[in-house]
């Protein structure tokens, strides 16, 4: 006779914020990419400040770093604009 597998997951097994994956006889539970953390349910994961964590820049010169939920933006300051565009899946100066 032929087992069926249990869906674990559908219990909602894992952390806060984690990700949970079926498999036979089991389930496995890790952070999103842009999280980090024990996917435990005691503890979850939580947003990487790409931001703050990083040892060097990750926007351009002048420009603003936006944390967001599993990643980040660069942002140019008030009043100003990028030197570039994307246009057809390549940079070009404006």
């Amino acid at each position: 006779m032929k087992k069926t597998d249990v869906d674990e997951c559908r219990a909602n097994p894992c952390g806060s914020g984690a990700l949970c994956t079926n498999i036979p006889g089991a389930y496995e539970c890790s952070c999103p990419a842009g999280y980090k953390g024990n996917p435990t349910p005691e503890d979850g994961c939580v947003d990487i400040d790409e931001c703050t964590t990083s040892l060097t820049p990750i926007c351009g010169v002048k420009s603003n770093c936006v944390n967001t939920p599993g990643g980040y933006f660069c942002q140019c300051p008030s009043g100003k604009h990028s030197l570039y565009k994307v246009h057809q899946n390549y940079n070009s100066k404006l």
